[in-house]
Parts: structure tokens; sequence; C-alpha cells
């Protein structure tokens, strides 16, 4: 009886500091009381509630990060977001200042910044919105914000900090986030055959800044397929305390990723998805794939500027599919026109441009715009724009406009290119005839004993591009990388890189596009505009 009198007592003075621990922590913050629905995972609880999982697990001791949760369990849950659980969006009026802002919202200065990294008076536009979060204050007599009741979500504090202290020569600690499926037969995968040769190029760029005497400490995960989760990475303590993430490539990943990321100040890189929200709210997001919407802009500034002068004419050609596809680009390139008071006309068909000649004009530029950018358009556009070309009597000056596929078929069509002074638009482009994307595919040849898959755009060359330009501005700037992103100068080997913040609150998107020319000497230029 004594030895199970003993255990007896040494349980209850368990539960009762274990539950002493609880309300201790009960008192630093609020406890959320969260029930377990069918198909929940740990990291969709944390997810849900903006926490990180070790916070969950901390208050949780019953439960380990792998554990499959029950239905109808009971989670306790750390309300990390109570502080400031809410959003006001303030327009910038003529004449408002930071200052003016803090005092009409009783908000430290600080306060303010932490909702929009970059905020500044100096930069404050009329029309600019500006994030105001609300929380009570403590106001003296004199009506000055004295502080805060509540500190502000560290979520949104010191975001670009984890740098700041680090020495010059420490490592840069990465983490390489990718779906190699390697249990599923990644070697099988198109997938995974191109994550794999996006790593091999993103190794050879790290193998280059060693060389350079630049030093890092590099994390590999598998993430496997889309119906994949990745708690089990998420939950990793070499992660924690990684400078950088590259991935992952699924949506699902993505948000799980960034909300981890977000949590420890960490940046994470997506070099494939151009559909991702979470840029939009996460200020340590760089997108590299630039989204359409900024694509399209930026290609009708560009046209318009390239070809007001020209006779522009849209012709119906190519596959019904691949027509529907490019609608939403055609649609917005002739809204573009008619905004600035560029005239067009359009052809029904590819056999008109023969039977009506007078749809070009012989005193002047012609310029061809497809409404398909397949190859099969190509094929039954090229020979009548030739046809019209070569005619001797009436002299057409003929331009071809078209799209970023149209790369892929340069062994098809490259003389056709020329003869038509052809253009097209990109985020990504390699002229293999300079001597840096000559070198790098020598090199990754030597290296893996294979060359590169043939696709648009090369993975390998995509991998380099990302690790090179991301490892060496973290390894020169450190705790400024964002502030010198306009110092940062690489030459790439594919992919072009000027990235801008999407709002004050927000991350970084690439917003580079540049158009490929093909002209009737023989030359073939890159043309990256000045901002």
């Amino acid at each position: 009886m004594t030895i199970k009198n003993n255990i007896l007592r040494v349980l209850g003075l368990t539960l009762i500091l274990f539950f002493a621990a609880i309300n201790a922590i009960a008192q630093q913050q609020t406890i959320i009381k969260h029930t377990v629905a069918k198909g929940e995972t740990l990291y969709a609880v944390a997810r849900m509630y903006k926490v990180p999982v070790d916070k969950i697990l901390e208050i949780n001791p019953s439960i380990s990060a792998n554990q499959v949760l029950s239905i109808g369990q009971v989670l306790n849950v750390p309300d990390e977001q109570s502080a400031w659980s809410q959003w006001k969006f303030h327009t910038v009026s003529q004449g408002e200042t930071v200052y003016s802002l803090t005092n009409l919202y009783k908000l430290h200065k600080g306060d303010l910044v932490a909702a929009n990294p970059g905020l500044e008076s100096g930069n404050l536009q009329i029309g600019q919105v500006v994030r105001i979060p609300l929380a009570p204050a403590i106001v003296n007599k004199a009506g000055d914000v004295v502080r805060a009741d509540r500190k502000p979500n560290m979520r949104l504090t010191n975001v670009f900090s984890k740098l700041a202290n680090k020495k010059r020569g420490e490592p840069i600690r990465v983490a390489v986030m990718l779906p190699f499926m390697l249990k599923q037969g990644g070697q099988h995968s198109q997938i995974g055959q191109r994550m794999l040769e996006y790593y091999e190029g993103f190794l050879l760029a790290v193998d280059s800044l060693k060389n350079q005497g630049y030093n890092f400490d590099i994390h590999t995960y598998d993430t496997g397929g889309e119906k994949n989760t990745i708690d089990g990475i998420i939950v990793d303590k070499a992660l924690r305390d990684v400078d950088v993430i590259f991935g992952p490539f699924y949506a699902n990943h993505i948000e799980m990723a960034a909300d981890f990321a977000n949590a420890r100040n960490i940046k994470l890189v997506i070099p494939f998805s151009r559909k991702d929200e979470q840029v939009f709210d996460m200020p340590h997001i760089f997108q590299i794939n630039t989204p359409q919407a900024y694509v399209y802009a930026e290609v009708y500034a560009r046209f318009c500027q390239l070809f007001a002068d020209y006779n522009i004419i849209f012709v119906k050609t190519g596959p019904q599919s691949d027509s529907a596809r490019k609608a939403p680009f055609i649609s917005g390139l002739k809204k573009e026109l008619r905004t600035r008071g560029i005239a067009y006309v359009e052809s029904g068909a590819t056999a008109d441009l023969l039977r009506e000649k007078t749809i070009a004009g012989d005193d002047g530029k012609n310029l061809f715009v497809p409404n398909s950018g397949s190859v099969e358009a190509l094929r039954n556009l090229i020979p009548q724009l030739q046809v019209l070309q070569r005619d001797v009597e009436t002299k057409y000056h003929v331009s071809l406009f078209g799209y970023p596929e149209w790369q892929a078929y340069t062994s098809r069509f490259l003389d056709s290119y020329f003869e038509l002074n052809t253009y097209f638009y990109s985020s990504f482009f390699t002229n293999n005839l300079l001597p840096e994307p000559r070198k790098f595919t020598k090199d990754y040849l030597l290296t893996y004993g294979h060359a590169m898959h043939d696709t648009y755009p090369k993975y390998g060359m995509l991998g380099f591009d990302t690790g090179y330009y991301f490892l060496k501005g973290l390894s020169m700037y450190r705790g400024q990388f964002e502030q010198k992103l306009d110092q940062l100068k690489v030459t790439e080997i594919q992919t072009g890189f000027d990235f801008q913040r999407v709002a004050n609150w927000g991350g970084f998107v690439n917003k580079r596009v540049f158009f490929v020319h093909y002209t009737p000497h023989f030359e073939l230029l890159k043309m990256v505009f000045d901002k």
C-alpha cells in the first residue's frame, strides 16, 4: 500500500504541476479551446490560428508532433492574434504623414511600420492604402500615445531582422523543399525530373559562390506529391533556424511553408507558382514567376511604346483551344491600344492576308499579332507573311509579334524569325550564343553527365539563377538584403530579376519582363526596359 500511495502522491503532484504550468501560460496569453474536426492535422490547426506548431505542443504536452488527432479531441491553442485581430485600411490623402496617421489612430509609429514594412513619411503617396492595426492604446493627459496595452504580433515585427546580427563569414542557412518524389519513383516522374534538374542547377550556383569565399549550410527536403502533407517537414528542428527557404512547388505546400516562414521571419523564395495569394499579405515572400497581371501590364506598356507608329493587324489563326487561352491577353492589349488612341485592324483568317492586301499598308511598318502562340499558328501564318515580305512590287514592311513559347520553336523557325523581324515577350530567355549560358551548359553536362531537358524554361538554369541571386545577395547584405535589392547586380543565365513590393504589408514579386527581337540583320536582342 505504501508504494501505491507514493505513486498516487507523485502522480497527483505531477498533475498539479502540469495544470499550474498551463495556468501560468494562460495568465500570459489567451488560450483558445479547439475541437478537432474530421481530417484536421496538428499543422492544419496551427495554420488556422496562425501560430507555430511548437507553441501548440508547448501547452499540450500529451501530444507529439506526428500524432494523428482524433475527431472531437480538444486542443489548447495560444491566441497570438488577439492583440491585432482586426485591421482597418486607410487611404492616404494630401498632406498626410506617418506622424499624422499615428495621431489619428492613437498608434505608436513602430506599430504602424510593423504592420506596413517599408512605410516612411517620405514615401507616402496620395491614394496609397495603409493597413491600420486595431488595438487599444494608453494615452496620456496631453493626448499622446504612451504605449499600446499589448505588444504587436511578432509575425509583423522585425520581419527582416533575422540576418541583421549575423556576422559576415557565418554560413547562410538554407532549406530547399521540392517534390523530388523519390519514394514515388521520382526518376520516372516528369515533375520529379524537373525538380531534380532545378536542384542540380541550384547546387552549381552554391559551388560557384563557395569558390568566391561564401559559406552555406543547406538542408534539402523531398515534399513528395501534391496529396502529401509537409507537416513532418515543418516540425524538423533544423528547419526552424534557416535564413531562407526555396520552394515548395504545390499550392497547398506553399501555404503551409509560408505560414511557417512568416511566423519565424524566414525568407521564402517561390520559384515556380505565379498564383500565390500569400505574397499580398506576407512581407518575407519573394515570388520569382511573375504574376500574369503584372506581365500583361508591362507588355502592354512596352508594346505601345515601341509600336505606336506601326500598322497593327490582329490575325485569327491557330487551334481554337490556344486562341481561347490567348483571348485575355489580346483583349487587354486591344483595350490598351484604344485607351492610348493607337489604331489597329483585324483579319478574320490568315487566308485574308493574301486576298486582301489592303489590310497591310505599303507605306509604313506593319506588325502582325496572331491570336495563338501554337506551332500550328506559326506554320499557317509564316508562309503568308513571307509572301507579303518578298513582294518586290509593293515592298511591304512586315514584323511579327508573339508569345513566350515561341522560343521553344526556335530550331524550326529561326530563319523565318529573322526574315520577319520577329518580337516576343517573356520573363525567361537564354541566348545560347552568349558565353555565360554556353559555359553553364557545358559545366552542367560535365558535372552531371547528362544535358538539361528541352523545356521552357530550362529548370537547371532557373535553379542556378535563383540560387545565385539570393544566396549572393544574402551573403553580401545580410539583414539589409531588401534595402539593397537595387544594388544587387548579377549576370543571369535565363531569368531576370526586378523585385518590387506589392504593398506596404506584402511581399515581393518579380516584375522583370523583356522583349526578344530577331532582326533582319540576323541579330538576336534581349530588350530590357528601364523603369
